[in-house]
């Protein structure tokens, strides 16, 4: 991805934000967080292009999981350990956080088409979902003497 191409991809994600009351902005190194109570989503301050674009589209996904009206019911394991610290030591927290996660990137995909993205291809951004996916699943499926397996 060319650093035109960049600039040209990150200005139409951009608009796509600031037309849903989001700001991307850059701050914390290597991470991509978004926060839809306070409608940022934070970019590193130094990535290649390819990534940068392909964490902020997934980061975009976030936003538009989060802001489903249905999110806790949909996720309501998610939901519950967020409001109590114990339950984030279950499989089901654990599986509730994949499926947002699996979620927010077939949201991605999703953006990059509509927003059509240059300079990446389509099997990159899948490619990318995967490896983090994968992580996600190996995390879910670690023996951790605190997890409470699915209760």
């Amino acid at each position: 991805m060319t650093r035109r191409q960049y600039t040209q991809n990150f200005q139409k994600i951009l608009k796509w934000c600031r037309e849903r009351r989001c700001e991307i902005v850059k701050g914390k190194e290597y991470m991509f967080q978004s926060h839809q109570d306070r409608n940022f989503i934070y970019t590193p301050m130094r990535s290649d292009y390819k990534s940068a674009i392909m964490f902020i589209l997934h980061e975009c996904g976030h936003l538009v999981v989060e802001r489903d009206e249905r999110y806790s019911q949909k996720f309501p394991f998610y939901h519950k350990g967020e409001q109590d610290l114990r339950s984030k030591n279950t499989k089901l927290y654990k599986m509730d956080i994949l499926r947002e996660e699996t979620k927010a990137w077939e949201t991605a995909f999703e953006l990059f088409k509509e927003l059509d993205i240059k300079g990446l291809e389509f099997e990159e951004l899948v490619r990318k979902a995967n490896e983090m996916l994968f992580t996600y699943s190996e995390w879910v499926h670690s023996r951790d003497k605190s997890d409470n397996a699915w209760e």
